[in-house]
């Protein structure tokens, strides 16, 4: 039978609807077979928790979870796919174990769930005669939930459904589970090794449909007993640098301890073994120090202190010098206390008009009179001043004099004394010589030796280091008088020889004297 193109057409139409529909209820099916609630997702310590549903089949299926980690300088996409095998009818938990990041140093927070997604393998109906509510399970008690190992825990359960339970399961998370089918849905579990354990509960009914819940257990390393109290080291004053220390709590714990969190009780905050605080404010102020170890868990100290008002400091100071007009003296304040031991600055009004700073400085006073000096010195806190009054006097000059002893002569020590210089004020002098032949001397008393028969001008100073005295005197020095012995034997010879030659007679030989014998 031949068919016209109106008839062919709506052939085509029947057919594309048919497939159409055909689709769509096959998506419906499928969908309504395994599907993923989106209702609920969890993360704990690397695992997600993703809630599906069965609507009634045995069901075979490759789950992907995608999520995203918040990453510099981009975030980063990750996703694992997990198969599982299931016949509960209900609500059920799938555990997908999340993979790390590429470069963990340069992400931040948990990963974010992006989308799942569910690829069925197969799916067989499980019969039954009449629609059937799966059963609801709930952990109402696990005492303790955290501790330190080796942990053991008291887990409490309870299933509701309309006919009743007819069989529960713990599973601990450690390899271990235990089942029952007894009304009291309890167990006591010990964990041995530390580490995050994700319990779950699962209830039955008589129809084989399955009710979850879960809780997270938290075993430790156990760990040594702090042994120690909290160090402060310093004066519980305002305004007073304290220093906070942790290294006497341990026994061998800090190799345990990832941070270290102060809390000094009055809005400061630090972190370290060692920290610093300084109160503004008296009053008493519990410190409390956070110990956070490396397996998440934490410990707190706290220590209370009473801070007291800052003290002022207590100022004084030396006067170092002759009390003299144009005389530089020194002052030097640091016998100042102060009863924190703060820094101190130092400010000096010399009551001439002149002003100083510093712990030690110095000051000259031109004119002679009564001046009060004033010392003021600051913790940053509190200030203190102190005044001392000095009277000056006007200054003498000196007056030099010498005498001097042994002979004046070439070659002979003498002994130059200025024992004779003298200072109306008392003051102590130095004494300067100059010999005058190139030589010079210090002290009171010198001996000097010349070399050369001359007359010297021998200059003496004298000074109380503020003006000067001088005295001068010349010395005649002479040939030493121990040569006239030798001078005059030679001066007795020759006068008897010319004696002779006088009486003689200039004309007259030797061979012409007359001999004449003397008898007897």
């Amino acid at each position: 039978m031949r068919l016209s193109k109106a008839e062919a057409l709506t052939w085509c139409l029947v057919l594309i609807c048919s497939l159409v529909l055909s689709s769509f209820s096959a998506s419906a099916q499928e969908t309504h077979i395994f599907e993923y609630t989106g209702s609920y997702q969890y993360y704990t310590e690397g695992y997600f928790l993703i809630e599906v549903e069965n609507f009634g089949y045995q069901v075979n299926a490759d789950i992907t979870v995608n999520y995203i980690y918040n990453c510099e300088p981009e975030p980063e996409a990750k996703s694992t796919t997990v198969n599982v095998e299931h016949s509960e009818i209900g609500r059920i938990w799938i555990i997908v174990q999340a993979h790390a990041p590429s470069v963990p140093e340069l992400c931040f927070g948990d990963p974010v769930l992006d989308n799942v997604e569910i690829e069925l393998i197969s799916a067989t109906l499980i019969p039954q005669q009449a629609p059937n509510a799966p059963p609801t399970a709930s952990i109402v008690g696990a005492d303790p939930s955290e501790g330190e190992v080796p942990l053991t825990i008291d887990f409490l359960g309870a299933g509701e459904d309309d006919n009743g339970i007819v069989r529960w399961e713990w599973i601990f998370g450690d390899g271990q589970n235990l089942e029952g089918d007894d009304e009291a849905i309890a167990a006591t579990h010990t964990y041995s090794e530390p580490g995050p354990y994700l319990v779950f509960l699962k209830v039955w009914d008589e129809w084989g449909a399955v009710g979850y819940d879960f809780v997270m257990i938290k075993a430790y390393v156990q760990k040594p007993a702090i042994a120690g109290d909290i160090d402060v080291t310093g004066i519980a004053h305002t305004h007073v640098n304290l220093q906070f220390g942790a290294s006497a709590l341990f026994e061998g714990q800090e190799d345990y301890i990832e941070g270290y969190i102060w809390d000094f009780g009055d809005g400061n905050a630090s972190t370290g073994m060692y920290a610093n605080n300084t109160y503004l404010e008296s009053g008493t102020f519990t410190a409390t120090l956070t110990l956070r170890y490396y397996d998440g868990t934490s410990k707190t100290l706290s220590k209370e202190l009473e801070i007291a008002p800052n003290e002022p400091p207590t100022p004084a100071f030396d006067i170092i010098g002759l009390y003299r007009a144009g005389y530089s003296l020194s002052f030097d304040a640091s016998s100042t206390t102060d009863p924190e031991g703060d820094a101190l600055s130092y400010s000096w009004d010399f009551g001439d008009g002149t002003y100083g700073s510093g712990m030690t400085t110095s000051n000259s006073f031109t004119v002679a009179g009564t001046y009060s000096v004033t010392l003021s010195v600051s913790d940053g806190v509190n200030n203190a001043s102190l005044s001392k009054d000095i009277d000056l006097e006007l200054n003498h000059e000196p007056v030099a004099s010498f005498t001097t002893s042994g002979e004046l002569k070439k070659g002979k020590e003498i002994t130059f004394d200025a024992s004779q210089s003298s200072d109306e004020d008392g003051d102590q002098l130095d004494y300067y010589w100059d010999f005058g032949d190139g030589d010079s001397a210090e002290g009171k008393m010198m001996a000097h030796i010349y070399d050369d028969t001359d007359t010297y001008s021998v200059m003496l100073t004298v000074t109380d280091q503020m003006s000067n005295g001088t005295h001068m005197e010349y010395v005649t020095i002479k040939e030493d008088g121990s040569y006239i012995y030798y001078i005059i034997p030679l001066l007795i010879i020759g006068l008897g020889l010319l004696i002779y030659y006088l009486k003689r007679g200039p004309g007259k030989e030797f061979r012409d004297l007359d001999l004449v014998k003397k008898g007897y």
